[in-house]
């Protein structure tokens, strides 16, 4: 186990248990197949990922100057992903909410 593996795998993880918690929360009935399109779109996102970054690194000046805008971009997916989190928890209600009021 590499010392890297921590500092990124703890976040996944809590990330996906908090995304798989709102979707039981949101869609409590039909929470599987939400699960399984959420486990998708992540998993196109880590394909997608790495060469994108690849064309990023081949056409700026430096790698230090590529990396920069690779992380920023990924800052701002986070910050966008935040907000549609947000979002969804004010938008869509519990359904067990729902029900009750």
């Amino acid at each position: 186990m590499s010392v890297s593996s921590a500092p990124v795998g703890l976040p996944f993880t809590a990330i996906s248990f908090f995304a798989m918690n709102e979707v039981r929360r949101i869609r409590a009935r039909n929470h599987a197949r939400y699960m399984g399109l959420l486990t998708a779109v992540f998993a196109v996102g880590q394909i997608t990922g790495p060469p994108v970054v690849g064309i990023i690194l081949a056409r700026t000046a430096s790698i230090d100057a590529g990396f920069g805008l690779s992380l920023g971009l990924a800052s701002i997916a986070l910050v966008v992903g935040a907000a549609i989190f947000v979002a969804m928890i004010m938008l869509y209600p519990s359904e067990r909410r729902r029900a009750r009021g």
